[in-house]
Formats: C-alpha cells, sequence, structure tokens
C-alpha cells in the first residue's frame, strides 16, 4: 500500500526519519478515505451511546504537496467522562510501537467528543492536544457526543503556533478535510455482443 500512495500522491517513504517527521506549518488538505473514516466513527461510537467524551488519532503521511494522507485511525485506551477524557503516556506507547515507529506515520489529527453544540477548544482541550506543540496541528471535535450525523457535523481547529488555534468556517473545513471513496465501481454488466 505504501508504495502505491507514493505514486499517487508522491509520498517521500525512503526519506530519512528527520525529514520524514517534519510537519508542514499547513495541511493544504487532509484526505481521508471513508473507510477510514467510518472506522474511526465506529471506535468512538460507544464513548457517545455514554454520552462521554472520547478521542481517537489519524495517523498518516504528508505529500510532497502538503496534504496529510489518512492512512490509520487509532483510539488508544483512554479513560472518559461526561467532560474529559485522558490518553495515559502508557497507552501513547502502545500506538508509537504499533503505528509510529515501525511505520513512521505522523499524527495528522486529533479527534473527539463534545458534549452539546459547544466546539470551541477549551483550555483543558489545549492542554489534552497531543498536536499543541505543532504549527499547523488539527484538532476535530465532533459536538453532541457524535451522535448527530457525525460525517457532516465537526468542526476542525488548526493550531496556528505560540497556543493560539483557529477554528475553521464550514467551507474551509469542505475544501481542506476531504472524505474519498476507498472503492468506486463502475463496471456495468451488460453483455457484450
Amino acid at each position: 500500500m505504501l508504495s502505491l500512495l507514493k505514486k499517487i500522491f508522491g509520498i517521500s517513504i525512503g526519506q530519512t526519519q528527520q525529514e520524514q517527521r517534519q510537519h508542514p506549518l499547513r495541511l493544504e488538505r487532509i484526505i481521508i478515505p471513508s473507510a477510514i473514516w467510518h472506522q474511526l466513527i465506529s471506535m468512538l461510537e460507544p464513548y457517545g451511546q455514554q454520552r462521554y467524551e472520547g478521542a481517537a488519532l489519524l495517523y498518516g503521511f504528508i505529500s510532497k504537496s502538503n496534504e496529510g494522507i489518512v492512512t490509520t485511525a487509532v483510539c488508544p485506551k483512554q479513560y472518559n467522562t461526561s467532560r474529559t477524557y485522558e490518553i495515559p503516556f502508557e497507552s501513547m506507547s502502545s500506538v508509537a510501537e504499533s503505528v509510529i515507529i515501525p511505520y513512521r506515520a505522523l499524527l495528522l489529527a486529533q479527534v473527539h467528543l463534545h458534549p452539546g453544540d459547544f466546539t470551541d477548544l477549551s483550555p483543558k482541550d489545549m492542554k489534552k492536544a497531543l498536536n499543541r506543540s505543532i504549527p499547523g496541528g488539527i484538532q476535530i471535535i465532533m459536538p453532541h457526543y457524535g451522535n448527530i450525523q457525525p460525517e457532516q457535523n465537526f468542526v476542525v481547529h488548526e493550531n496556528c503556533g505560540n497556543g493560539a488555534w483557529r477554528k475553521w468556517a464550514a467551507s474551509e473545513r469542505d475544501s481542506r478535510i476531504l472524505i474519498m471513496p476507498y472503492a468506486v465501481d463502475l463496471r456495468s454488466f451488460e453483455r457484450v455482443v
């Protein structure tokens, strides 16, 4: 799959670890295969049903044109309540062992559920953001614990650096977060004579 991604998106897989880990100041777009997006929603669904906040992480690679290509959704072990969640350090060690180290994957976005209509980043959210030190880091928030149309009902915040985050307008979200079909079948079964 990595060689296919390299051909399609120009991803530089053979780079040194230091070069590969460089995160651009701004991702032009984040491309998420629909199968991964739906799996992410499924992983967060049990938290939403309990009316708990929950979090998941989107990992992948960055193309030469600064597009984030998501390859993996991770739901780490976490502690959850109706108003917060906590991902313990040992859980992130497991994430590093399973995704980051073997594949040199980068954290492209952190996704978490919020109660009600609230979609701003709280001071606690900013403190828990795993990409808080990465200018251009992305936080995706699903309000109503992700229970109301999570496919379209989400808000994106981008790390501007120096502890500041910028909330995207819906039009920016729609142009920069692309949920891509993972399979398209255009065959016709007409008989050829």
